[in-house]
């Protein structure tokens, strides 16, 4: 429920707000996939995300 909180409201934000309010939780990690405003997707992580992901 927390992360759909967070997906929600970076939603409403946008990647900008976002970024700041990320900023100020230290201890939230995010990964975001957002459209640039060209036409192409971009990805933004926090840098304790990683340990989230596995190789497979």
């Amino acid at each position: 429920m927390t992360a759909d909180a967070f997906a929600t409201a970076f939603m409403v934000l946008g990647v900008e707000e976002a970024q700041k309010l990320i900023v100020e939780l230290p201890n939230l990690e995010v990964f975001l996939i957002y459209d640039n405003g060209n036409g192409e997707n971009q990805l933004l992580m926090t840098n304790g995300f990683e340990r989230y992901l596995t190789k497979e």
